[in-house]
């Protein structure tokens, strides 16, 4: 079966806002990696003290440019698929019963190799949001701010 998810994330100085996410990632994710840009509040200390089979933390030297640290971040992936976002964003229970569900129906059958979701930005802002991406299709980022994803292949199938 291909239903396997690692999620991906760049952080730094996020000590507020990653142990609620690591919660809500832990709910559908079989690895989360973690790539600290350099952190000085506590939170890669917080994250080694906490690492475990599933939680895995690395560092990259930040260079000002957002896409180079995501694709880092994609580097650690060792499961089928990816899911990518911010350690400010919060995974609702409804986002996390539809990626489980996923899991659970579609992920090994699919010919498709990313989903959109209906993701939240503030208390009622929901915009459709690239976030699961197959790993085997090479998905990379391009674009040092306002970064947007790629797929290294002639067949790309949204």
């Amino acid at each position: 079966m291909n239903n396997t998810i690692s999620a991906c994330l760049i952080i730094k100085n996020e000590i507020d806002n990653i142990k609620g996410l690591i919660s809500d990632l832990r709910k559908f994710c079989d690895e989360i990696a973690i790539t600290d840009t350099g952190s000085t509040d506590g939170t890669l200390e917080w994250l080694k003290e906490n690492a475990d089979d599933v939680l895995k933390v690395y560092h990259f030297d930040w260079i000002e440019d957002f896409s180079a640290a995501r694709n880092e971040s994609f580097t650690h992936a060792t499961k089928d698929w990816i899911f990518w976002c911010d350690a400010d964003d919060r995974i609702s229970e409804g986002l996390i019963n539809v990626i489980n569900n996923l899991k659970q129906n579609e992920l090994d059958i699919t010919d498709l190799n990313s989903y959109y979701f209906n993701y939240q930005f503030g208390k009622e802002v929901y915009v459709p949001r690239l976030r699961l991406l197959k790993r085997i299709e090479n998905p990379y980022w391009i674009g040092a701010c306002h970064e947007y994803v790629w797929f290294n292949n002639d067949d790309v199938r949204y």
